[in-house]
């Protein structure tokens, strides 16, 4: 799902990192800037190691959760929730808040060095740049379908019309969810049914003890 949001999003640095033999350690590395052999360490203020944290929290992200709701499901502050989704795809944050948190001083001196390079102070808000930025815009432009059409496609034409109300968080966070799912479950679906057509062709009709047999795919 995580290739899917890549390429759904056409974020170049996240189609790059899914295509690593480790998405998570190259998810955790670009997030967080530190070096791939520290991926396994405990990530400051967090429960977990950088690279696990870069899994839930990810996988969280790219399906629009809010950093409250990401803090309450990962057990973390609401500091290090919006840090890290800020960090992820870029965000507005207010300027007393990163002062709080210790993001940048009083002055504007970048106190965290996660954000350095990356964050730009604007009147009362800073603005952090996103290691993955277009997966923020393809959420907006999901949200924005929605709200216009109540309905989505996915690459596959699969369809799906939406008849909760289409400007509550619960319907955006499903309808954001329901292109990449609905696209990896459809693949997985063609490649069982590309394997089934390939033991067509050998004969394998009758099942003996021991052959290989299709019966169902449990994707989510």
């Amino acid at each position: 799902e995580s290739r899917g949001v890549a390429y759904l999003s056409g974020d170049e640095a996240y189609i790059k990192a899914t295509s690593e033999d480790d998405i998570h350690t190259a998810v955790a590395a670009e997030v967080f800037g530190i070096n791939r052999e520290s991926v396994g360490d405990d990530a400051p203020g967090m429960s977990e190691s950088y690279r696990q944290e870069a899994k839930k929290s990810g996988h969280a992200t790219n399906y629009n959760e809010s950093p409250f709701a990401l803090g309450r499901r990962n057990k973390l502050h609401i500091s290090q929730s919006t840090k890290f989704q800020a960090l992820y795809k870029g965000a507005e944050v207010p300027l007393e808040s990163a002062v709080r948190w210790k993001w940048i001083d009083a002055g504007g001196k970048i106190l965290d060095p996660a954000f350095e390079g990356r964050l730009v102070i604007e009147g009362k808000n800073v603005r952090v740049i996103g290691k993955f930025p277009k997966i923020a815009e393809w959420q907006q432009a999901v949200q924005k379908e929605i709200k216009e059409t109540g309905r989505l496609i996915t690459p596959l034409g699969r369809e799906r019309q939406f008849w909760k109300r289409l400007t509550d968080d619960k319907t955006i966070r499903e309808a954001v969810a329901f292109v990449p799912q609905s696209l990896i479950g459809d693949l997985l679906n063609v490649g069982l049914w590309r394997i089934w057509s390939e033991l067509e062709l050998c004969g394998a009709r009758e099942v003996e003890p021991g052959d290989l047999q299709i019966l169902l795919q449990v994707h989510d």
